[in-house]
C-alpha cells in the first residue's frame, strides 16, 4: 500500500470512529431524556 492510500484509509477510519462516537452520545442523551421523570413536566405552572 502506498502512502496516499494509507492516509486516505486513516482519514476514513477517523471519520468512522467520530461518527460512531457521536451516534453513541446521541443515544445516551436520548436514554437520559426518556428516563427523566415525566412528572417534572406536569409540575410546571401553566400560564
Amino acid at each position: 500500500m502506498d502512502r496516499r492510500t494509507q492516509l486516505a484509509k486513516d482519514a476514513q477510519d477517523k471519520e468512522r470512529i467520530k461518527a460512531e462516537r457521536l451516534r453513541e452520545a446521541l443515544r445516551a442523551n436520548l436514554r437520559r431524556r426518556k428516563a427523566k421523570p415525566q412528572s417534572q413536566e406536569a409540575d410546571a405552572p401553566k400560564e
